[in-house]
């Protein structure tokens, strides 16, 4: 695959977040990958689309976008306000989570040696942002919580699927 091939006797120097924090950070990419999966499948039911149809309107739709389209197309098509509420606030959570996986997954990390604390910080090109030191229990929530979306989400997506054969959204 690489065009310049790595050496066999190459070792990764650079600063890695302990074994833990990154089992954590895999468990919060894969629970991500699946609450986007869910987004567009949740946007597919309330939008009345099928699973062929579905992917060529939503497949480039960021996650952000799909949430405020569902909104929209849920009170469109007259969804229960509690539902709505439901959604708003679902999409809330998510929004937040994702702000703290993105900084789990796309900032820096290092190791304090005098206190033994794994810390990320922005980016250089991020300097408006304060860095943080990060315990395994504070990446370990952030995967409960998107974990809890994601069962909330599929919840809505399967009451959704019935309502629609039923033909009661």
């Amino acid at each position: 695959m690489l065009k310049v091939k790595r050496p066999k006797n190459f070792a990764d120097t650079n600063q890695l977040p302990r074994e833990q924090i990154m089992q954590e950070i895999g468990r919060i990419a894969i629970v991500s990958a699946s609450i986007e999966d869910l987004l567009h499948a949740l946007h597919w039911e309330i939008s009345g689309l099928n699973d062929l149809i579905g992917p060529l309107i939503t497949s480039d739709v960021k996650p952000a976008r799909l949430s405020q389209d569902i909104i929209k197309i849920g009170k469109a098509a007259k969804v229960k306000q509690s539902t709505i509420d439901e959604l708003r606030d679902l999409f809330s959570d998510y929004a937040t989570l994702a702000q703290e996986r993105n900084k789990f997954v796309h900032w820096i990390w290092s190791w304090n040696t005098k206190t033994r604390e794994d810390r990320i910080d922005p980016p250089g090109y991020k300097h408006s942002r304060e860095g943080k030191y990060v315990s395994v229990q504070d990446v370990a929530d952030v995967a409960d919580d998107l974990v809890w979306v994601e069962h909330r989400l599929q919840n809505l997506v399967t009451e959704f699927h019935k309502r629609r054969k039923t033909k009661k959204v």
